[in-house]
């Protein structure tokens, strides 16, 4: 999330280009990144504990 805000900040900082092929690439990144976890979760469920 960082980085997408610090895309947007370099319109008004000096230094550094805006992209938004960089804060696409962002937010694909996360997505695949959650997917990926979604399917580690299926495939190796957490084990509730019972007390």
């Amino acid at each position: 999330m960082r980085y997408v805000v610090y895309e947007f900040a370099q319109n008004i900082l000096s230094k550094g280009v805006f992209d938004w092929n960089d804060v696409f690439g962002t937010v694909i990144g996360f997505l695949i990144s959650v997917i990926i976890l979604l399917g580690v979760w299926r495939v190796i469920p957490i084990a509730d504990k019972e007390d």
